[in-house]
């Protein structure tokens, strides 16, 4: 029997076996599922592997990787729910870590390069003026400014360079993206504080608004909040309430 040394979804702690428990859950309810809607056990094999093949080309086609984890999940439950044997079920288990092996190894030209942000940065250029002199990309982002220094009177950076470890490039390859560096929106130093503000809500920027959120949030060494386009009517309010909280915290 293989011995698993993590989750082939999600990667956390499976004790030897394919999935962890909350992964394993999610593809055992879809299988349930399978069968009270379909009576999958009335299928034959061919349209057993019809629904398998496409489950497993939407995972291959989709970049946003919470997603992704879903669907492997129901490809695995997909196996479960066949009641004959378990082809489909290693099947799905080899599927899975091939393509996982894959997305670690991608080849250059297949991934977003960072060239992508740089164009982007260049066509939409900080070109709002703020009262410490910085020039910003939208009038959030000014307001933003604008507090920090006139209200909150607190030193502050606009997009530093934030460099990516080795393991953070390769969990951006997993992304279908290819990054060394962010430019985090605000840096603020007597809190050890990165703010970034989200101000758009298309699929490719999602992507890397996830992205972006899982690597700062994962760093143990410094502190990490955002704001969206959803919180613009109320976002001095939040921003407030964030530096209030790192304001309370090096009291203590």
């Amino acid at each position: 029997m293989t011995e698993y040394k993590s989750c082939i979804i999600c990667g956390k702690n499976s004790n030897g076996k394919p999935q962890c428990k909350e992964c394993w859950s999610i593809s055992q309810q879809y299988s349930d599922d399978l069968n009270d809607d379909y009576k999958i056990d009335t299928y034959d094999d061919e349209d057993i592997k019809k629904i398998f093949n496409k489950t497993l080309n939407d995972i291959r086609k989709t970049k946003n990787l919470e997603k992704r984890h879903f669907l492997c999940n129901e490809l695995i439950g997909i196996g479960f729910a066949y009641p004959f044997d378990d082809y489909f079920q290693n099947k799905a288990y080899k599927e899975i870590t091939k393509l996982n092996n894959d997305l670690t190894t991608l080849d250059e030209n297949e991934l977003t390069d960072e060239n992508a942000t740089n164009d982007y940065r260049k066509q939409n250029p900080a070109n709002i003026y703020c009262q410490d002199g910085h020039y910003v990309r939208s009038k959030e982002e000014r307001a933003i400014d604008d507090y920090l220094y006139k209200d909150a009177r607190l030193l502050h950076a606009y997009e530093p360079k934030f460099r990516l470890t080795s393991d953070e490039q390769t969990l951006c390859k997993k992304y279908g993206q290819k990054y060394e560096y962010f430019y985090p929106d605000f840096y603020i130093p007597t809190y050890n504080l990165y703010i970034e503000f989200f101000g758009k809500n298309d699929e490719n920027y999602k992507n890397k608004m996830e992205l972006k959120i899982k690597i700062f949030s994962s760093r143990k060494n410094i502190n990490f909040r955002y704001l969206t386009y959803n919180d613009s009517n109320i976002l001095l309010e939040k921003l407030e309430d964030i530096l209030e909280f790192y304001k309370q915290k090096i009291k203590h």
